[in-house]
């Protein structure tokens, strides 16, 4: 997913990491690719909200972009809330893939898919 990001231009303004050791270590490894800030927070660890998480999104919303980088099935939770969707059914976020939301206010319902890329399509 590294090398993708930097292949392809995808420079987070910042990454946020679960600090949980698989994900802790992936984001490390985008965040040294990519040259970019980490932040390691433990409520995006496993049993993430995604109430709390778009609370806690909110003190970077002057930041141009941000990575997640957590688990599932929190992060398809989390993008079936920003996209209104009844459940996290709809979405399917795989690991180690790269989904990407326009999210021009922070709340539910809000967001608008713009790509979504499963590891062996990188």
């Amino acid at each position: 997913m590294a090398e993708f990001c930097v292949k392809h231009g995808v420079k987070p303004a910042v990454i946020l990491s679960s600090p949980l050791p698989r994900a802790r270590e992936t984001a490390e490894y985008v965040a040294k690719a990519t040259k970019t800030e980490l932040e390691i927070h433990p409520w995006i660890a496993c049993g993430m909200h995604p109430e709390r998480a778009v609370e806690e999104l909110k003190e970077y919303r002057t930041r141009t972009s941000i990575m997640l980088v957590g688990h599932e099935p929190d992060l398809s939770t989390l993008v079936a809330y920003l996209l209104a969707l009844p459940s996290n059914s709809q979405v399917n976020v795989r690991k180690a893939s790269l989904t990407a939301l326009e999210l021009p206010v922070y709340r539910a319902g809000a967001g608008r898919l713009e790509f979504s890329i499963p590891c062996k399509m990188m």
